[in-house]
């Protein structure tokens, strides 16, 4: 069976992230296929880039040295899609998150982590942030209520999965609910 390949997704509207993700997968299908020699990974990126990366790639100054070394690679690559942003700009627009509806919290957890480690916190201060965050989001009042009555020690570990046992008795009460709408006695 043929290997398949992780291909970079230009479409996406974080490119930067997208990129980063590509990456990630490609090295891990590498090093899972024991492909270990610069010029194979660096034919597997050229493959995976797609299109558009190849693209950028032919008008880059890049010679066909520099195009068979990973390295210079991801680096052509990771330059040209990172935005230089301030991290106080990442902060206020990690203040905004609301946990979305319809999205359970180990989602919003990713997303605001995600976003979180753009903002330069130290890991304890993102984890409170985003302990907050759900605090001011959840849609599960008695959780929020609990959470409001915990003390400083509380972790974001200790939140998520309490928070799992909260989402998991308020769909099953939701599922009730709408049992007994459909048939009403």
């Amino acid at each position: 069976m043929a290997t398949k390949y992780p291909t970079m997704n230009w479409e996406l509207p974080n490119t930067a992230e997208a990129f980063k993700i590509f990456k990630q997968k490609l090295l891990l299908v590498c090093e899972d296929n024991e492909i270990k020699e610069d010029k194979n990974i660096a034919r597997k990126i050229m493959i995976g880039i797609d299109d558009e990366g190849l693209k950028r790639l032919n008008a880059s100054n890049l010679t066909e040295d520099d195009k068979g070394k990973p390295a210079k690679l991801w680096k052509f690559f990771e330059d040209q899609l990172r935005v230089s942003v301030n991290f106080r700009i990442h902060r206020l627009a990690l203040m905004q998150y609301r946990q979305q509806e319809g999205e359970t919290l180990d989602e919003f957890v990713t997303r605001a982590r995600t976003l979180g480690q753009q903002c330069n916190f130290e890991e304890k201060d993102l984890q409170e942030r985003i302990i907050e965050l759900i605090i001011a989001s959840t849609p599960m009042k008695p959780f929020r209520r609990e959470l409001l009555g915990k003390g400083p020690d509380l972790t974001l570990e200790d939140v998520v999965k309490e928070g799992r046992q909260h989402e998991a008795a308020f769909k099953g009460t939701q599922q009730l609910e709408d049992l007994y709408k459909s048939h009403p006695q």
